[in-house]
């Protein structure tokens, strides 16, 4: 729960008044969390179990003594491997499976678990403009992993895991038939405010590095990245205490979006907000396309969802990410 979106998990779980066991693999990011979150919640309401392999087919059975409800976020973020059944596919699918034995072995009072997927287990490639529900799966990257082996791209590799993961989930729940119940959370590009401190661009989750590179300065749009459906990091995470709490959410998957954005969109509110920092790069507007848009249709029915527009993530967001950029000796950026 030290990730970025576990972190405001459990920031949310807190502010309603919750108990919360976090895991971590990292002792130090667990201390720090720990720490915030003693400050922002004081009653010593939250605290972290280390399982340094998440993996391992008892790592989290020691953990779930008096636990109603499990939000499970972690799952390898990984885009650089030579390996990526080793590296991405099966951690996440053995680190899904894992915490549904636990749950079902040594869980007693557990009634539901929700488990974070993702927008690429959903959104299977089209030729044509297409609006993705939760009807919808995306196959065709375990296809290509299969075919191509360790030379797949990293990027398929990394949805082959969300899709793996997702559907080992379900059919777990069909053939094991536990007596808690299960709820998965699709979010789309997810952006925002980090819960710890940031003091490296390399502690930034993977779609806010992009954004960094923006912040930072970079040289220009690329006008090949098609325009996104983004999610504020801090809907996605009370979308999974809401996923938690709600009796329609048994059995469900929620596709969690704000709204389609352009690149160029992003570049003008960062220039409204820091007048003169990035005149140059607004100039340069990337040709970019609406193709294919995502429901929330769902969310916001069952779970009540609201969700935060562009301007508000993309400030919130950044003003970490120009406080660390100009903190950077600029001969190493």
């Amino acid at each position: 729960m030290t990730g970025f979106i576990g972190a405001h998990v459990a920031d949310v779980l807190l502010s309603k008044g919750y108990k919360v066991r976090g895991t971590s693999r990292s002792a130090s990011k667990a201390q720090e969390l720990i720490h915030i979150f003693n400050r922002k919640h004081p009653g010593g309401c939250f605290d972290v179990s280390i399982i340094p392999d998440m993996e391992r087919a008892d790592a989290f059975h020691h953990v779930l003594e008096g636990v109603h409800g499990i939000i499970h976020t972690a799952s390898p973020v990984i885009f650089f491997t030579q390996e990526p059944f080793k590296d991405v596919i099966e951690p996440a699918r053995r680190g899904t499976v894992n915490i549904l034995e636990a749950a079902l072995g040594h869980g007693h009072d557990i009634q539901r678990v929700v488990i974070t997927s993702s927008i690429v287990a959903v959104a299977e490639p089209k030729l044509e403009p297409y609006e993705y529900t939760e009807s919808d799966w995306n196959a065709v990257a375990s296809a290509q992993v299969e075919k191509d082996g360790k030379n797949v791209a990293p990027t398929i590799a990394y949805c082959a895991s969300k899709y793996e993961a997702e559907t080992a989930a379900w059919n777990f729940m069909d053939q094991k038939k536990p007596k808690f119940d299960l709820c998965t959370i699709l979010p789309t590009m997810v952006y925002g405010p980090h819960v710890t401190h940031i003091e490296r661009a390399d502690q930034l989750n993977p779609m806010n590095l992009f954004l960094y590179s923006i912040v930072a300065g970079a040289k220009e749009l690329m006008p090949d990245v098609p325009a996104q459906s983004f999610v504020d990091v801090r809907d996605v995470a009370l979308a999974h205490v809401r996923a938690l709490e709600s009796p329609e959410a048994a059995g469900r998957r929620f596709l969690v979006t704000s709204e389609m954005f352009k690149w160029p969109e992003v570049v003008d509110i960062l220039n409204k907000a820091y007048p003169g920092r990035y005149d140059e790069l607004a100039q340069k507007r990337a040709d970019q396309q609406l193709e294919h848009r995502v429901s929330n249709a769902a969310a916001k029915e069952k779970l009540g969802m609201i969700f935060t527009g562009l301007e508000r993530c993309i400030l919130d967001a950044a003003v970490d990410m120009v406080r660390l950029y100009d903190n950077i000796p600029k001969e190493i950026v």
